[in-house]
């Protein structure tokens, strides 16, 4: 079954059927978060893949990939015209502990700014971090954050809640 058959299949929910067409019509225009998804595909080729069920669903695919993609491509900006910036405004606490942890031993003494945090995710993603090398993209930096979530969470589940023995 494909994205089109679903879509057909929830004609009875119009509105959420109206948003799913124009965003897919929004998002197959080039934009700069389209290098943001892995691979540098467009957010439409990929999620046909996901074999969502429901409209529902569908829509809040898209919007998760939307935000995601936004905020990607945000702080790949973002790093690149203010890297000296709070990285607390964007990472939590405990994703700045992992990435810290992470640092190879060069780079341990670097500043602790927004673009040592950022270079981290993108290493974490597969950027080489040579000195010769352009700062880090979009791509490097999604696939970062899809294993900094991993890292969280498995953090997360190998500290044990408070007030308990063990």
């Amino acid at each position: 079954m494909n994205l089109e058959n679903i879509l057909c299949q929830i004609h009875t929910n119009h509105h959420i059927l109206h948003l799913a067409v124009l965003l897919f019509a929004w998002l197959s225009t080039p934009r700069p978060w389209h290098i943001a998804m892995p691979s540098g595909e467009a957010i439409g080729s990929r999620i046909e893949e996901l074999r969502l069920a429901t409209a529902d669903r569908l829509s809040n695919c898209i919007a998760l990939c939307c935000v995601m993609a936004w905020r990607v491509t945000w702080l790949a900006m973002l790093s690149r015209e203010t890297p000296a910036a709070d990285p607390a405004a964007v990472f939590t606490e405990d994703e700045r502990n992992l990435l810290d942890q992470a640092a190879p031993d060069r780079k341990r003494q670097a500043p602790r700014d927004l673009e040592f945090y950022v270079r981290a995710v993108a290493r974490l993603g597969g950027y080489l971090d040579r000195a010769s090398d352009a700062p880090p993209g979009t791509t490097v930096i999604w696939r970062g954050f899809s294993r900094l979530a991993d890292l969280v969470e498995g953090a997360r589940l190998a500290t044990p809640p408070p007030n308990t023995c063990g």
